[in-house]
């Protein structure tokens, strides 16, 4: 299997993706597909190799031996668009609960504003029947709107933990310690 086959793009039905971007996903996977992806570890993107932009996509990676879902959101990705790719990632993740989470948002061109992360909270929560386990979440992203925007969540969120960096292992030296907390 490719790295290629291991992305988790262009999932979900027509009518939930709306009509703007139904014409990225030139390529439908089945759920047998699905179910056979590794969940590698993420590509080693930067600036200077940035992932191809389109599709517009979320990308999942698991490291199971740290307990670590690594998120890259690619391209241009409608709030709507993104909360079916991650529905559909968190129904093939097999002890969800136990992952925090590293959120790449250097290379996601779309609107990741106070309504949007407030939503993926709630489809969170709804996913875990009411009562989503809190998870550390680190995310990276060299905007420093981005920044003050998790400073003001962690005031009206104190129950999560979220921080934002610029570099992904000091993101996952940050989750490991907060761990020993």
């Amino acid at each position: 299997m490719t790295f290629d086959d291991c992305k988790i793009a262009g999932r979900g039905s027509d009518g939930m993706i709306p009509e703007d971007f139904q014409e990225n996903f030139s390529e439908k996977k089945t759920a047998d597909s699905l179910k056979e992806c590794p969940f590698p570890l993420p590509a080693n993107y930067s600036l200077k190799s940035p992932p191809a932009a389109r599709p517009p996509r979320v990308e999942c990676h698991l490291d199971q031996t740290r307990f670590i879902r690594h998120m890259t959101y690619v391209g241009h990705l409608h709030t709507d668009q993104l909360l079916v790719e991650l529905k559909e990632i968190w129904q093939q993740i097999p002890d969800l609960e136990r992952y925090d989470n590293v959120i790449d948002l250097r290379f996601h061109r779309g609107n990741a504003g106070w309504h949007t992360v407030k939503e993926i909270g709630d489809q969170w929560d709804h996913h875990f029947g009411g009562k989503g386990p809190k998870r550390r979440t680190a995310f990276l992203s060299d905007q420093k709107s981005f920044s003050i925007l998790i400073k003001a969540i962690r005031a009206v969120l104190p129950n999560q933990i979220f921080n934002v960096f610029t570099d992904r292992d000091k993101a996952v030296a940050w989750i490991e310690s907060e761990r020993r907390k």
